[in-house]
């Protein structure tokens, strides 16, 4: 008898608790270039920790930041610092999630790069959406172009000098359009640090993630993410594959 009345007592207190919360979630815009799905495998990760899963919104780059803004997707992935002074309801998390080379991309062209202004005198393609491109490229005849492959397709034909890609971008395109033509020139145009960024509506998760962050970079976990995904990426890359001990 004394059993069941604790089985029915038990059996009570779990109605009146009610179904359990669903496991938080997150929803991230990152499009579907390399940088975006690296960084995100950080974030997994970063926000696994901390009990959120991170759900990928995927989305064209040069409107994830307005939706992001409207609060239509809880955050973006890899942006470059200042953003929240151009959409003031991001949040931009302080820990840089990836850091990259900005990278020129030329056809027939010899060019001896020194910065930026290298590029003044000639037409220049960038991507719609990416910030350091077009702050590098501020004031020179520019084309935006909605992704890498109509970028460097462009470039290819010789429809434009030169095209603005990260390393990894550049190399990855390169290799599925096998172009002939087109080159990478050296030095990089400089580093671009990148951030994770969130809609103020999640800004309760600011500081966890920061911290998560934080320990994944003192313990050289997110290095080995961000070389562990581009490194596959590179591997599955269709085209020739770079020979030993090219760099």
């Amino acid at each position: 008898m004394l059993l069941k009345k604790l089985h029915r007592a038990c059996l009570l207190l779990a109605a009146l608790a009610g179904p359990p919360c669903a496991a938080e979630e997150i929803h991230i815009a990152t499009g579907h270039g390399p940088i975006s799905q690296a960084a995100l495998s950080v974030l997994r990760e970063a926000y696994r920790r901390i009990g959120i899963t991170v759900h990928d919104a995927a989305t064209q780059a040069d409107l994830a930041l307005r939706e992001a803004n409207r609060g239509e997707i809880d955050g973006v992935p890899a942006r470059v610092a200042g953003m929240e002074l151009r959409y003031p309801n991001l949040i931009r998390v302080p820990v840089p999630v990836v850091t990259v080379d900005a990278m020129a991309f030329g056809n027939k062209i010899p060019l001896t790069l020194n910065g930026w202004d290298s590029l003044r005198p000639y037409r220049v393609g960038i991507l719609k959406g990416v910030q350091y491109a077009a702050d590098g490229t501020q004031g020179m005849q520019v084309d935006a172009f909605a992704d890498n492959t109509q970028l460097f397709t462009k470039l290819e034909a010789e429809g434009i000098d030169f095209a603005i890609a990260t390393r990894i971008e550049g190399v990855l395109t390169m290799r599925e359009l096998r172009t002939r033509k087109v080159t990478m020139l050296e030095p990089p145009l400089g580093k671009v640090v990148l951030y994770h960024y969130l809609h103020v509506s999640r800004r309760d998760l600011a500081p966890k993630v920061t911290a998560s962050l934080e320990a994944m970079e003192k313990e050289g976990r997110m290095r080995h993410i961000l070389q562990q995904t581009l490194a596959r990426m590179l591997a599955e890359a269709p085209g020739k594959k770079a020979k030993s001990g090219d760099r």
